[in-house]
């Protein structure tokens, strides 16, 4: 069962991963293509909600950090990581 459950932690963190990487992305080639200052509001994808774009591209690298290490922690419950 604990193994399962490593597969579903390991399953969210590399969503997390993968969408806070895609985030900082995204900010990095807005502010490329539109200008602006890093206080520039930027819209986040699937809310109705502004950041700074620096904010937005913090949020971006907590996400894939934290999704890198829930990827470890499931790695170790499911008994695949050295």
């Amino acid at each position: 069962m604990i193994e399962l459950l490593g597969v579903v932690v390991s399953a969210v963190g590399a969503g997390l991963t993968i969408g806070g990487f895609w985030l900082c992305w995204d900010v990095y080639k807005t502010q490329q293509y539109e200008g602006g200052s890093a206080a520039t509001p930027f819209p986040l994808p699937f809310f109705k909600a502004y950041l700074k774009r620096d904010a937005a591209f913090d949020l971006g690298v907590s996400m894939g950090v934290a999704g890198y290490f829930l990827g470890i922690l499931g790695g170790f419950l499911t008994g695949s990581a050295p």
